[in-house]
């Protein structure tokens, strides 16, 4: 009886451990067949996101550079000054306009307040951006593709071409046609105003821009004169100048203004220079 038992129970622990062994290695199995697929997404994910990744910065570039095209084309300000960039770029991979863009933040971006402008950039490796700057080169300067070579820049009708010749002249023809203008209202009964006039009147005739020289439009207004007690007030309103800069003498230079002997003098200068003045010379005065 005994020995039955002993059989009995020896056969039992042997179906356990074998029951045991076989869900433990069907949890290995389970888990090892988990750890492969999650590595097989994680690798799939990494690889999409890697794709993504060398695609984007190219077909970013393709958007903006059609953005930045039919913006251009399409700008309806009267004031901006269009600014024309042809390059032959056939890499895919490479920026054609990097230089050009470099030329521009250094030299006219820090005055676009004032003078606004707009930029129409054409690769011409590409068939319909040729044909479309073969049209502009015609329209605006009476050249065709043929003879002209690239990089060049078109501004005002006049070509410019090389990287040299670009970074030369574009100041000389963003500015051109261009004045600084200050407009200045004083009192002659004006204690301030009469320290003030000798400063004023020794400002020079042409104020220097960037590595230009533009002419100086300096316009003297005797508030108590005509409508000139309306001007300033209609001034102050849209300079929304507060009430206790509403005074005399106040210069207007731009978008900005300045107002008492102080300011005057310390600032008139260096705001002109940084071309917060700047109008065409044609417009008529503030």
């Amino acid at each position: 009886m005994k020995k039955g038992k002993l059989l009995t129970g020896l056969l039992c622990a042997c179906l356990l451990l074998t029951a045991g062994c076989g869900a433990g290695a069907e949890r290995e199995s389970v888990t090892a067949e988990s750890v492969a697929a999650t590595e097989s997404v994680a690798a799939e994910s990494a690889g999409v996101e890697s794709a993504a990744a060398s695609t984007a910065p190219e077909s970013a570039a393709a958007e903006n550079a059609a953005a930045e095209n039919t913006a251009a084309e399409s700008a309806e300000e009267e004031d901006a000054l269009t600014i024309y960039f042809f390059h032959d770029t056939a890499c895919g991979s490479c920026d054609g306009t990097e230089e050009f863009r470099a030329i521009i933040s250094e030299q006219i971006y820090p005055y676009s307040e004032a003078r606004p402008y707009r930029l129409n950039v054409k690769n011409v490796f590409k068939s319909e951006e040729r044909d479309r700057a073969e049209e502009l080169l015609m329209e605006e300067a009476g050249l065709t593709i043929k003879e002209v070579s690239f990089p060049l820049m078109m501004i005002n009708g006049k070509v410019y071409e090389g990287l040299p010749e670009i970074e030369e002249n574009i100041q000389k023809e963003y500015f051109a046609g261009m004045v600084s203008e200050a407009v200045y209202f004083y009192r002659e009964d004006c204690p301030e105003c009469v320290d003030l006039a000798p400063f004023m009147d020794s400002l020079p005739e042409t104020v220097q821009v960037g590595g230009v020289s533009l002419p100086l439009a300096q316009e003297r207004l005797n508030s108590r004169e005509g409508d000139n007690g309306d001007r300033i007030r209609e001034l102050f309103e849209a300079y929304q100048v507060p009430e206790e800069d509403q005074m005399v003498p106040i210069v207007f230079v731009g978008s900005h203004y300045l107002a008492g002997a102080g300011e005057i003098e310390e600032n008139l200068i260096p705001y002109l220079e940084a071309g917060y003045g700047l109008r065409p010379e044609e417009k008529e005065k503030a």
